[in-house]
């Protein structure tokens, strides 16, 4: 027989299992709280001491000296410094570039190690200055576009045309590329564009069997 009565709490009860368990979770739940604000904090350091860094240093006219303040650069500055310094990576500077490369293979005693970083340097800055021209062309055709939307007096009408020119595109490269492939026949391809404006092209499409 069971016997609840203890008056005097002479028996201890055994401690709950849920409250031990809501216990432990808050404290790794602090705990994370506290560590997540300790890499937050450190985070912050390190990004402010990059752009310490970074603010300290000022890219130089002189291609010569801009090439080597270039190889000088950390690795995780590189593309800032590329896409701050893009306005002095003009022809005339690769040209330079060239020259001194050049000069370092052909030397009587040449330094490898240097050819390689000139090397390296001279590849990375030109796939980067293409990487950066493309992205500012690409930004700026999308920012006039937004703005001719903006502008427009129809603006439902812009976004019709707009999209009838996309279709109208991607119809032809499968027509181009199905033709290539051999067939027979010729296929009628409407491009549904503004009320007024459906047309219609006959291309000579090559079905295949």
């Amino acid at each position: 027989m069971a016997v609840n009565y203890d008056p005097e709490n002479m028996f201890k009860r055994p401690p709950e299992t849920g409250l031990i368990a809501r216990r432990m979770t808050q404290k790794m739940m602090e705990q994370n709280r506290e560590f997540a604000a300790e890499m937050q904090r450190t985070k912050d350091d390190l990004r402010r001491a990059v752009l310490t860094r970074r603010e300290a240093r000022n890219p130089p006219d002189d291609h010569i000296e801009l090439i080597e303040y270039l190889l000088n650069t950390e690795a995780e500055d590189m593309q800032f410094e590329m896409a701050r310094c893009r306005p002095k990576l003009t022809k005339e500077f690769f040209k330079q570039l060239d020259t001194i490369i050049g000069r370092e293979r052909f030397a009587p005693k040449p330094d490898e190690e240097r050819v390689a970083e000139l090397d390296m340097l001279r590849q990375y800055l030109e796939e980067g200055v293409e990487a950066i021209d493309k992205a500012v062309v690409s930004t700026a055709s999308a920012a006039d576009r937004l703005k001719k939307l903006l502008t427009s007096k129809d603006k439902k009408a812009m976004i019709l045309v707009r999209a009838c020119k996309r279709r109208r595109a991607a119809v032809l490269g499968l027509l181009d590329g199905t033709r290539e492939g051999g067939g027979l026949g010729y296929v009628p391809v409407a491009f549904r564009c503004p009320p007024g404006r459906t047309h219609m092209l006959l291309h000579n499409l090559r079905v295949p069997n």
